[in-house]
């Protein structure tokens, strides 16, 4: 947590976030615990997680960007760093419904992370328990998410459609 001469450089809001206006640029948030918390890589993996090395330099690059925002902090340490993993549906759609008897499923949250999440979360829990709100109304209203051609073929076309997203990012990462 940054102390209060720390947060103050950082002017008077005590939380705020930024968000991109290039996708694969980075997205920074200061809590109201002052905490910053920082996104700026995304890669295709095909379903393999980040060896311990691989997690290393990604942690690099964070730091790189971290420093560059806020030079005033660059003394402050990372208490946390970690990586996952990301659903994302090729025509940036989520998936919700029933797709079987008593089988219920909502994911493909396409980055938007942990207000979609919660929000289709809840929903879904509704909806199996036969409850009818606002938000399983609009969740199911959704348009559905595109068919995704079979592996090797989505390897390929994920690889380079993720790696588009970071073309031009530059004084952003």
């Amino acid at each position: 947590m940054l102390s209060e001469d720390e947060r103050a450089s950082l002017g008077s809001l005590r939380e705020w976030g930024a968000i991109s206006l290039h996708s694969g640029g980075a997205t920074v948030r200061l809590t109201a615990d002052g905490r910053i918390k920082i996104r700026n890589t995304a890669e295709y993996r095909g379903c393999r997680l980040l060896s311990d090395a691989e997690l290393a330099a990604r942690q690099a690059i964070h730091r790189a960007g971290f420093e560059k925002r806020f030079p005033e902090l660059a003394h402050v340490p990372f208490e946390f760093a970690w990586s996952g993993v990301e659903g994302i549906t090729r025509n940036g759609t989520n998936f919700f419904g029933e797709q079987g008897r008593n089988v219920y499923f909502a994911g493909g949250y396409n980055g938007s992370g942990v207000t979609r999440g919660s929000a289709f979360g809840s929903a879904i829990a509704d909806y199996a328990s036969g409850v009818t709100t606002q938000t399983v109304s609009d969740c199911l209203a959704s348009a559905p998410a595109a068919w995704i051609p079979p592996r090797p073929l989505l390897d390929v076309g994920a690889f380079f459609k993720v790696r588009s997203r970071f073309r031009g990012v530059g004084l952003d990462r």
